[in-house]
């Protein structure tokens, strides 16, 4: 399986290791356009190789943030009705305990 990493928002204010590619702008000149959000991130989790697992740094906003997974649940619903296997999705949360990233299985 094919390992996909992008950070949500960024560059962030905290250092992500190995993430150099992000879905949104550090600064989103438009926080509360939904659907512009929600068409982007479709966008790119329909690029996504069928083998891969998303691994998704969560950097802020939450808008922006929950746009995505509202398109990342129709998009899999979409291949789980259409018999395709779904694109597994795990979620890092800044910690800021520990300063590093706590990962969540979504």
């Amino acid at each position: 399986m094919q390992s996909v990493v992008v950070g949500l928002c960024g560059p962030a204010r905290h250092d992500i290791p190995n993430v150099d590619n992000f879905l949104f702008p550090a600064v989103v000149e438009s926080p509360l356009d939904f659907a512009s959000h929600y068409n982007a991130s479709m966008d790119f989790i329909s690029r996504l190789p069928d083998d891969s697992h998303l691994h998704l740094y969560i950097t802020g906003l939450t808008p922006v943030l929950t746009s995505f997974l509202s398109a990342w649940v129709q998009r899999n619903d979409e291949r789980r009705r259409a018999g395709s296997h779904t694109i597994p999705l795990t979620l890092y949360h800044y910690n800021r305990d520990t300063n590093d990233y706590d990962s969540h299985l979504f």
